[in-house]
């Protein structure tokens, strides 16, 4: 299969990173909302089924943080909508050049690399059995109500 990657200028690094799509919450903000808003701003796709995929600690030393990484199916293309801090190029392609891509940076994005061993974990086992992995959730209707399993 396919999947898209997004390179971000990272100021604070000095270049650009190869990452999936991600952003931040704010306290209050529900996972999956975030994780629509942010695939929309940032490569201009609607999806139409997500799947938790699982959790992790990102700063678990420091932070009880707890970030989520959900997988889109059934996509529509859109427009993106940038920040203008943001610096965003997104791309199509296979899954085994996007793993090339994100493995072969010279300096690895964590939180894309934890999402691909997730990935990986799905695409191994599909959705039986695997710890963190919540059901398929659909996006709200026009009235907010989601259609299967709210998350």
């Amino acid at each position: 299969g396919t999947t898209l990657l997004v390179q971000v200028r990272r100021y604070l690094l000095g270049g650009w990173l190869w990452e999936f799509p991600i952003g931040g919450m704010k306290p209050g903000e529900v996972p999956l909302d975030v994780a629509q808003k942010e695939l929309a701003e940032e490569t201009g796709l609607r999806a139409e089924s997500w799947t938790e995929l699982g959790r992790f600690a990102p700063y678990k030393g420091v932070s009880n943080e707890i970030t989520r990484f959900y997988l889109a199916e059934d996509l529509t293309q859109g427009e993106q909508d940038l920040e203008p801090s943001e610096e965003i190029r997104r791309e199509r392609m296979p899954l085994a050049e996007a793993r090339q891509r994100l493995l072969s940076q010279d300096i690895l994005d964590g939180q894309s690399l934890s999402g691909l061993i997730l990935l990986d974990r799905f695409l191994a086992h599909g959705a039986r059995d695997i710890p963190g992995q919540g059901p398929a959730v659909q996006p709200p209707d026009s009235m907010g109500r989601r259609t299967k399993g709210e998350k």
